[in-house]
């Protein structure tokens, strides 16, 4: 578990690690790799939500406008991670 602290926070009322990305950079891809090596390691899944970022967010962000409606809109119920919608 030390592996995750240094990623995530662990909620016990829901019994889940939970992170903010912000914008995909090097960061990112470290803290993603954390949470799938811990996942593999453990017999979990890793689950990515797009959210808008809170006000209380001081981490890199999308600043693109386009970026920023991809991920609103990706809210998009059964369709797989990394598939976009189809215009």
């Amino acid at each position: 578990m030390t592996l995750l602290r240094d990623v995530a926070a662990y909620d016990p009322a829901l019994n889940t690690w939970t992170t903010f990305l912000g914008a995909f950079d090097a960061r990112a891809l470290h803290t993603l790799q954390t949470l799938y090596d811990a996942a593999r390691s453990f017999g979990t899944r890793v689950y990515l939500e797009p959210i808008t970022v809170p006000a209380s967010w001081t981490g890199p962000s999308f600043t693109s406008p386009e970026l920023a409606a991809l991920a609103a809109s990706s809210a998009d119920a059964g369709r797989p991670l990394g598939q976009l919608p189809r215009a």
